[in-house]
């Protein structure tokens, strides 16, 4: 493995013990793609039956996974669907 991809891991890494530090519940964990199913979180799978939310698409992986993600310059909300990043920037303010 390349260092550089062993530092991205890491610092990967970090960021989900941080955020697992300020956010311990199930709801609060299991964000966009991922949805709570039976008490679990789960990739949250899409396909010509399972149209993705506003703005998202369908995604497929390695082995016909699939999830939906938002375009680039787009952040998922926690519903699922997208919104644009500069229109988030200025809700907030």
């Amino acid at each position: 493995m390349h260092l550089s991809c062993l530092i991205f891991m890491l610092v990967l890494y970090y960021q989900w013990l941080i955020h697992l530090s300020e956010c311990s519940t199930l709801e609060c964990q299991c964000q966009a793609p991922y949805q709570i199913v039976n008490g679990n979180c789960v990739l949250a799978g899409c396909s010509k039956g399972e149209p993705c939310p506003a703005g998202a698409e369908c995604i497929t992986i390695a082995g016909g996974v699939s999830y939906c993600a938002c375009p680039k310059g787009y952040r998922i909300k926690h519903d699922g669907s997208c919104e644009g990043e500069n229109q988030y920037k200025f809700q907030n303010y």
